[in-house]
């Protein structure tokens, strides 16, 4: 039910809504978040910057929504559900802030939270491009000696994470991440300006034997190309010996293989729709 709500929600452009139903669906109805509630809500925050006013429209919007049946034993519609999320408790309040934060952060925070949680590993991994505050980042560096570093890294943490369960101090045992989860968070990351940090993401997606889908590669190579590609007159240079942007999609091409990695034509159709 909440997920139907929430993705309505998203559908109809109510994304100051989604981080009020967020809030309330454990401690008011006791239902815990799952990794589609997390995706929706990682949605919400990356759109929330077109916020519509709230109003008495709500109620016509909630009658539109497609609920599906309530695996909940209670009988409570999605209808008072809205109701109940909306009307109370009194602190709770529909604006353009959630937690006193942009959307967007209140978002990736909650996103790396449920990561380090559940992960604690993934604080270690690095990024396989360092571009952060770098104004030649197009230039070639690193060393071989790090990339081996890293790849015995990461056989390392996929060993640990196959060996048992989450924590169990685990605040979100049922927050398993995905491709779609991690899709809405380099999404986020490349729509908010913080591309520098989509080649983390995906190291922590390989890092957790997660398989990408092709579209969400082609959405981070056209994001991180703007940052990561050299300026035309240097293009020709540093190809020669690699930039953070080919050295990205190299590093993406040793993870899911030639077949699997975007070709420079999808990364320029996706970016010109």
């Amino acid at each position: 039910v909440f997920n139907s709500l929430m993705s309505g929600l998203n559908r109809t452009r109510r994304f100051d809504i989604v981080g009020q139903v967020w809030k309330a669906m454990e401690p008011q109805f006791g239902i815990r978040p799952t990794s589609r509630t997390l995706t929706f809500l990682i949605t919400a925050g990356n759109y929330s910057d077109v916020l519509p006013s709230f109003s008495s429209e709500f109620a016509v919007l909630r009658n539109r929504l497609p609920f599906g049946h309530s695996p909940m034993d209670r009988v409570l519609t999605p209808a008072e559900i809205a109701d109940n999320i909306v009307r109370g408790p009194p602190s709770l309040d529909v604006s353009n802030f959630w937690d006193g934060q942009p959307p967007w952060r209140t978002a990736q925070r909650i996103f790396k939270d449920v990561l380090f949680s559940n992960f604690p590993i993934l604080q270690d991994v690095r990024s396989p491009v360092n571009a952060k505050g770098n104004s030649f980042r197009w230039f070639p560096g690193g060393s071989f000696a790090i990339q081996r570093a890293s790849r015995a890294l990461h056989k390392f943490f996929s060993h640990l994470l196959l060996q048992g369960d989450l924590p169990v101090n685990s605040r979100w045992p049922d927050l398993y991440p995905d491709s779609f989860m991690f899709g809405a968070y380099i999404s986020l990351l490349g729509r908010q300006n913080m591309i520098e940090e989509i080649p983390l993401a995906l190291a922590w997606m390989r890092t957790l034997n997660i398989k990408p889908h092709r579209r969400l590669l082609t959405l981070a190579l056209m994001f991180y190309h703007d940052i990561g590609a050299p300026p035309p007159m240097l293009d020709r240079l540093v190809n020669q010996h690699g930039g953070d942007y080919e050295k990205l999609r190299l590093w993406i091409e040793e993870w899911v293989g030639p077949r699997a990695t975007p070709q420079p034509e999808e990364v320029i159709r996706r970016k010109r729709a």
